[in-house]
């Protein structure tokens, strides 16, 4: 009865009581209703502090009090009332979540320090991977195994509404791919072993290790050159050499990109129906870098796998200008945002 009396007392710490509260709590729960006498001894409560323990208590909403002498002190039924005293600690836990999230917002640098930042441990990993995913704005490209990404086809769903989303399926297990379509523009299946990644709106990569083991690893990476050099790997690497399982174009109003590769997809495939498609284009001026924000349409594309050179033609009024990707020295535009629509002007194929 010890041991077992002694994990009831632990659960109920777990649960937000204090130790002393805990004791007779579960006192009441199995032997009640007590007197004050009677509760101090069997909890093992001194008795000089049992009277402060049972008002905590009844503040709490757990006990009920007689109108009797001697006072004798039940639990109330804690299918109600301990629900109830979670509940209340969850939503005033939120509320002081909230304060400190809205002071942290305030008191931050608006230029975060960049560098590659460490967390270990399933929950540090966790919680990296969902502020990632969450943090997307326009588009959202992973590299990971199909039974680690069922842990976020949740918030995933969510994103797909609004974000154009990439998947990469690693590794040579069975996948079931429909269960990846329904949250994402773009399914593909690299059968490698590689490392796990998550880039969102080109802000940040982060780069997954060791997660079939106790303690995984995520790299955090914000340095804008590390970054590049991630996203090159993540092209030209992962996504050029996996096999096509789902494409979703035909049904998109528009998608914004950070990656000019993915834009030029979904160009090429307007393109490819008769129509030049509206774009909207946010980057910099190579000349100068001057930032610069143009509209008009998509009238053809051009690559050069030698020289790794891949621009997208924009007619903008009466003349056309050459658009490339983060890095371009070639081009008049270094973009960093393409906006794609599906409308825009007819075009003989």
């Amino acid at each position: 009865m010890g041991e077992h009396l002694e994990n009831l007392y632990q659960i109920a710490m777990k649960l937000g009581l204090k130790e002393y509260e805990a004791k007779v709590y579960v006192t009441l729960l199995l032997f009640g209703p007590l007197t004050s006498t009677d509760l101090s001894k069997l909890s093992k409560v001194p008795y000089s502090r049992i009277y402060d323990v049972i008002r905590s208590l009844e503040e709490k909403g757990l006990i009920e009090i007689s109108n009797t002498r001697p006072r004798r002190y039940k639990a109330v039924d804690p299918r109600i009332a301990l629900v109830n005293f979670i509940s209340r600690q969850y939503y005033d836990s939120l509320k002081y979540v909230n304060q400190l999230i809205e002071f942290a917002s305030q008191s931050k640098s608006e230029n975060e320090e960049e560098g590659v930042w460490i967390a270990k441990g399933k929950s540090a990993v966790d919680n990296l991977i969902r502020k990632a995913i969450t943090s997307a704005n326009h588009e959202l490209l992973i590299a990971a195994y199909a039974n680690f990404l069922k842990n976020y086809l949740g918030i995933l769903k969510e994103k797909s509404k609004d974000v154009s989303i990439c998947l990469v399926l690693l590794g040579n297990e069975n996948i079931s791919y429909e269960l990846f379509i329904s949250v994402s523009d773009e399914v593909l299946h690299r059968p490698t072993r590689a490392p796990q990644f998550v880039i969102p709106d080109f802000s940040q990569v982060l780069v997954i290790v060791n997660h079939e083991k106790s303690e995984p690893i995520a790299y955090e990476i914000t340095d804008e050159n590390l970054m590049g050099i991630f996203a090159v790997y993540f092209f030209n690497y992962l996504r050029k050499e996996a096999k096509l399982i789902f494409r979703n174009l035909e049904s998109l109003e528009k998608r914004r990109y950070s990656n000019l590769a993915r834009a030029l997809d979904h160009v090429r495939f307007l393109l490819s129906k008769g129509i030049a498609p509206s774009v909207s284009i946010v980057g910099r001026l190579v000349r100068n870098g001057e930032k610069v924000k143009i509209e008009g349409y998509a009238v053809d594309t051009y690559s050069d796998p030698l020289r790794g050179v891949e621009t997208l033609l924009v007619k903008v009024g009466d003349r056309v200008v050459s658009v490339g990707g983060r890095g371009a020295y070639i081009e008049e535009i270094e973009a960093f945002e393409i906006e794609v629509r599906s409308y825009g002007i007819s075009i003989r194929i």
